[in-house]
């Protein structure tokens, strides 16, 4: 999932039952309300780790958009 708002991706995992690891919540609350320096962080960082998946052999990578395509469209543009 692109990060998008960290509120946002905490809520998600909580959901979902998956675990946030702490170095990445730490690095979340860097960005405080900076909108704009985290999405470009999460650009960064799910692209770098959508490549490594893709270099160990991954056949499939499954996005949930929640409706910022422009976000992905940046990873997918960044991984291809």
């Amino acid at each position: 999932m692109p990060i998008y708002n960290s509120k946002q991706l905490i809520r998600f995992a909580n959901n979902c039952g998956a675990e946030i690891p702490r170095w990445l919540k730490f690095k979340l609350e860097d960005y405080s309300d900076d909108l704009d320096s985290l999405r470009e962080f999460g650009v960064d960082f799910i692209s770098e780790l959508s490549e490594t998946l893709i270099q160990y052999g991954v056949p499939s990578i499954h996005f949930y958009s929640l409706n910022y395509s422009k976000t992905l469209s940046k990873i997918i543009k960044n991984i291809s």
